[in-house]
């Protein structure tokens, strides 16, 4: 097991900023990437944290990620809009179509928005909790499919045709945390194994197979071509297909096949759906919000199974996680630093010491 750096959510979010900055991305743009990311390590969620960077710099050489791109709205009415990220960072588009999803719902009550030539757009919980902070319902996902796309077979199938495809959802309560149901349709997300692979961790039984269609626990046998299992089998298979459906609402998926390095072949669909909805154009809004929290609380009276110390709601965990590590500092591997120090080194940014 790799050993650990303790840091800061703030000195991780100004490195990273910084980084950003010097690969030509917009001040602007960098804050609200560098912002996501530290979230999602704040959140517990080191598969779609700093971890990344790594990638998106490779990206950036080969093209796949343009980081001075902004996003052109291709057609929209009262209430959706296409967008196309033009390869642009996906943290940045996606806040910002989120942003337009909720101006749109508050003038007609639910709104869309599809979200083409889109990279990377990190933890979706991140989004449905921008909504929830607006009194906001929503719905996001992200989805993809092709020959040689993502890390996932159809069900009853070999070889990779599918992304992770995860869903999310987020409802306002009385109180915080909001509800956030944040999910890979796969047993385990891809971020997930690369946090495993940093570590020099195993992977927990039932999560992959090598590419003899046999089970493993072994990162190096999914980056080897092995394939992600589908939770719950044909029903994980069935919502993934879905988000590839709704996701292709947006057209182009060119950064996912430079991704992965395919030319266009013949048959592939996917992007980013998001979808808002005004609470209030349903019922008062504390009325839906105190409803809510009542049924939260309610289920939490539940008597406990054996195993059990508490019943948790959707995103407290990620609520906790992140009060205890705004508290305590976040930890990174020490590969992971490593890259930063890199990173920082070939672009002239001056690396401030992780603390502890």
């Amino acid at each position: 097991m790799s050993d650990m750096k303790r840091c800061s959510a703030e000195v991780l979010r100004n490195v990273t900023q910084k980084i950003l900055e010097a690969t030509n991305t917009r001040s602007d743009v960098a804050a609200r990437v560098a912002a996501i990311l530290v979230n999602a390590n704040l959140s517990g969620h080191d598969s779609h944290g700093v971890l990344r960077i790594s990638t998106y710099r490779d990206q950036i050489q080969r093209g796949v990620l343009v980081p001075d791109a902004d996003f052109s709205i291709l057609q929209e009415s009262a209430s959706t809009a296409q967008i196309d990220a033009n390869l642009g960072w996906g943290h940045y588009t996606a806040w910002e179509a989120m942003e337009l999803a909720m101006k749109k719902a508050r003038e007609t009550g639910v709104a869309a928005v599809a979200v083409a030539r889109c990279n990377h757009i990190g933890r979706l919980g991140e989004y449905v909790e921008q909504a929830a902070a607006e009194g906001m319902a929503s719905l996001v996902t992200i989805g993809m499919a092709g020959p040689g796309i993502g890390g996932a077979a159809p069900f009853g199938g070999v070889g990779r045709m599918l992304g992770t495809n995860p869903w999310a959802f987020g409802v306002p309560t009385a109180e915080d945390p909001p509800i956030v149901v944040d999910f890979a349709t796969t047993v385990i997300a891809e971020g997930k194994i690369q946090v495993a692979r940093s570590k020099g961790d195993s992977l927990p039984d039932g999560c992959i197979l090598d590419t003899s269609g046999n089970p493993s626990t072994k990162t190096e046998d999914y980056y080897s071509g092995g394939t992600i299992l589908h939770a719950g089998g044909h029903k994980g298979y069935a919502l993934s297909l879905v988000a590839c459906l709704l996701g292709g609402l947006a057209g182009s998926m060119e950064p996912w096949l430079k991704h992965f390095k395919l030319d266009d072949p013949g048959w592939t669909m996917g992007g980013v759906f998001m979808t808002a909805f005004d609470v209030s154009r349903f019922q008062g809004l504390d009325t839906y919000r105190s409803d809510v929290s009542n049924v939260v609380s309610g289920l939490k009276t539940a008597t406990l199974a054996p195993g059990f110390s508490e019943i948790l709601a959707p995103g407290e965990p990620e609520y906790r996680a992140r009060e205890q590590r705004k508290a305590a500092g976040i930890e990174i591997p020490d590969s992971i630093w490593s890259e930063l120090t890199e990173a920082c080194q070939e672009l002239g940014v001056t690396m401030i010491e992780e603390e502890g």
